[in-house]
């Protein structure tokens, strides 16, 4: 066989052989590169270290309310500068678009795509591929570039799967999962160990494209078995 067949035959069993241990929940660390094989194995969540995600996205549809009835507020001021006829001509109006504008801004996201952001375990095991165990419920398998951020989704740059496009890269010693979600969000989770490896951070950052926020917050996981 030629080197590149070689090649393509060891990238297939790697594979094969993250998503095996997936399936039959084995927590064998897999032989990977040296500097990132210690963020393979199980975790599990230290809740008193963790934001909780319900809460963060109860703080964040909070904001983005108040900013919505802030602008309508001002709105209705600049109106009754203009005349009070005028102001109170637009006041139902306004009031009402702020009554629609409620119901849309309670955002929520579907049910995968809570189990993985509120996960208490996790099972985390790459190399060429990434493949991870959200709560024994969500399995994933991301392509990951060891050279860095990819701007490309061809081939094996990317990875697809239920909740929508990935790509995977190193940054300065974290691992960084880039998704595209399906319906047009953005979720970037970022993996960090601290000195000795016995934690995993992650940073999560999930954007809401209709109104260009960002809901941020943080989960921390020790080593489990």
């Amino acid at each position: 066989m030629t080197p590149s067949v070689i090649a393509r035959v060891r990238f297939v069993a790697r594979a094969a052989m993250l998503v095996g241990v997936l399936i039959v929940g084995g927590s064998a660390v897999l032989p990977a590169y040296a500097d990132n094989q210690q963020f393979n194995g199980s975790w599990v969540l230290d809740p008193t270290a963790s934001e909780d995600f319900a809460v963060a996205l109860k703080k964040f549809n909070e904001m983005i309310k108040a900013q919505k009835h802030k602008h309508a507020k001002h709105f209705m001021n600049e109106q009754k500068t203009k005349g009070a006829n005028q102001f109170y001509s637009h006041e139902t109006e306004t009031m009402t678009a702020i009554e629609e504008d409620s119901r849309v801004m309670i955002w929520d996201v579907s049910d995968d795509l809570r189990t993985l952001l509120a996960a208490k375990t996790l099972k985390l095991y790459q190399a060429n591929l990434c493949a991870l165990l959200y709560d024994k419920k969500i399995k994933r398998l991301v392509s990951v570039n060891l050279d860095g951020k990819s701007y490309s989704l061809s081939g094996n740059q990317s990875s697809r799967d239920a909740l929508g496009r990935s790509t995977g890269y190193f940054d300065q010693g974290a691992l960084v999962i880039d998704t595209d979600v399906d319906g047009g969000d953005r979720l970037v989770e970022r993996f960090t160990l601290d000195t000795d490896a016995s934690h995993l951070t992650i940073t999560v950052k999930l954007r809401r494209t209709d109104v260009g926020r960002t809901l941020e917050y943080k989960r921390v996981y020790a080593r489990g078995e």
